[in-house]
């Protein structure tokens, strides 16, 4: 029987809206330009005043309060300010206009399509960004979704629009080609320095305009670099970086965009999935108070989906027991995630398998932790998630997925025994490599079935085992727990 908790309604709206939010630290920002020196910052339902020279943010209200005449509207995508003392307000397939003198609508919300039928079809289905520089008497408009960017000029004296240009992909001195791949969250423009700003997850890219090129020493953290940025807006670094204590709250009883954690890969040792790198592990440390509710997917840049895990540990709580202690699926785990007992710590194989994702797509882009909970009245935080990459190099490498090779005892504190079946190995060698590619021990393989391994000043963490042979490689995962 499950504990019911009081005040339980309280606590899952309080959750959900942490869900909603945790996508980004914003949705989209609009700079008012000289003279008002503001900038609105606008997070679900709600928008923030940031003094842009006090580097202030103020507390948020319904933006319904602020911008006048978009009752209806629950969020904002994308906001720009192209002149003639008119501001553009985009959500979902509509826009409105707006006076820049008293944020009331000029133009009530209406689909994109009746002023820019020009744009492509997933364009008109809503916007990431957007943004306006001046370019003499005409705005230099640009429009983002996805990894593609497109723009036009706009001609605010006589509002016409010209020069259409796109889209495009990559450019803005790798912005969109090293930094954020699959996108920004939102994009404004402030011309007292003329600089853009591009925000995604928790990281901000400064890009000066003057010279094409983004500002040394990007990207940064939005909320250690912003203010006073509002406590409300809690946010989180969605990139694929090994951070503890996301602190990412589940909803209780929901499956969907508000139960998935998108983050960011960007730097894969490959191009191709399953031809020149693998996802070779999937830490995972999360908090829950009955896992058995849980249904735990991850889905790649390509839409590929793998079920790690479906309501196993019975009333068992939490995946992991820390951050340093995670459960880890890998292929080839000896105890498969639905003969484990909760917390899970250490190596188990999912449900289906990594190599699933093998199907010659990039690495890099988003991938999306899918975190579904079947039952109500237990809720879950999720703490840390990291994808382990491995490359694909020379000869074949092979996940051990028939046992060939055993690793005892695995987590392990850097002393542990490598065993293998058949004849005795010749010509073989015993590497172990950390999960930055780097090898931290290299050893002949002796000729008989099982050798020690002492790795004493190893760090704790995740690292790869591998026996190279003339014709392949076998290849496991430990936990290393000092």
């Amino acid at each position: 029987m499950k504990t019911h908790y009081i005040l339980l309604s309280l606590f899952l709206n309080i959750i959900l809206f942490a869900n909603i939010s945790a996508q980004g630290c914003l949705d989209a920002a609009i700079y008012m330009g000289t003279g008002s020196d503001n900038m609105y910052a606008f997070r679900g339902d709600a928008t923030s005043v940031m003094a842009w020279g006090a580097n202030s943010f103020s507390a948020p209200n319904d933006f319904n309060d602020t911008f006048l005449g978009i009752e209806g509207w629950d969020h904002i995508d994308a906001a720009l300010e192209p002149g003639n003392n008119t501001i553009l307000l985009f959500s979902g397939t509509e826009v409105a206009f707006l006076s820049k003198s008293n944020n009331t609508v000029l133009v009530d919300p209406a689909p994109m399509t009746n002023y820019y039928n020009f744009l492509p079809a997933h364009f008109q289905e809503g916007l990431d960004a957007a943004f306006a520089w001046p370019n003499g008497d005409l705005q230099n408009v640009f429009f983002f979704k996805g990894n593609e960017w497109l723009r036009f000029d706009w001609d605010h004296a006589t509002n016409s629009i010209s020069n259409f240009d796109g889209p495009h992909t990559g450019s803005w001195d790798g912005v969109f080609t090293q930094y954020f791949t699959d996108g920004v969250d939102a994009a404004v423009y402030y011309d007292e320095t003329n600089k853009v700003y591009f925000f995604r997850g928790n990281q901000y890219i400064r890009y000066d305009a003057s010279s094409g090129q983004m500002d040394a020493g990007y990207p940064l953290p939005f909320t250690d670099n912003w203010g006073n940025y509002p406590a409300d807006w809690s946010c989180i670094d969605a990139f694929n970086n090994g951070d503890c204590n996301i602190g990412y709250q589940l909803p209780d009883d929901a499956c969907g965009p508000s139960s998935s954690l998108d983050f960011i890969v960007t730097d894969a040792p490959g191009t191709a999935m399953g031809s020149d790198v693998v996802l070779s592990g999937v830490a995972l440390y999360l908090e829950h108070t009955y896992v058995s509710d849980l249904v735990i997917s991850l889905i790649s840049p390509s839409g590929q989906e793998v079920l790690l895990s479906s309501l196993n540990g019975s009333s068992g709580d939490n995946y992991g027991s820390s951050c340093t202690s995670p459960t880890y699926f890998e292929d080839g785990a000896t105890t498969p995630i639905h003969s484990g007992v909760a917390p899970f710590a250490g190596p188990y194989s999912p449900q289906e398998q990594l190599s699933s994702f093998n199907d010659g797509a990039s690495p890099n882009g988003k991938w999306r932790l899918q975190m579904c909970d079947t039952e109500d009245q237990d809720v879950g935080i999720l703490q840390y998630v990291e994808l382990f990459f491995s490359p694909q190099v020379g000869i074949e490498a092979v996940e051990d997925i028939h046992n060939e090779m055993s690793i005892y005892p695995s987590p392990n504190n850097g002393n542990f025994t490598l065993e293998w079946k058949g004849a005795p190995l010749k010509e073989a060698m015993i590497s172990v490599l950390d999960m930055t590619g780097k090898t931290i021990y290299k050893t002949p393989a002796q000729a008989y079935t099982h050798q020690p391994i002492n790795l004493d000043n190893a760090p704790n963490g995740v690292y790869l085992v591998q026996m190279r042979t003339p014709d392949r490689i076998l290849s496991k995962k430990i936990v290393i727990q000092q």
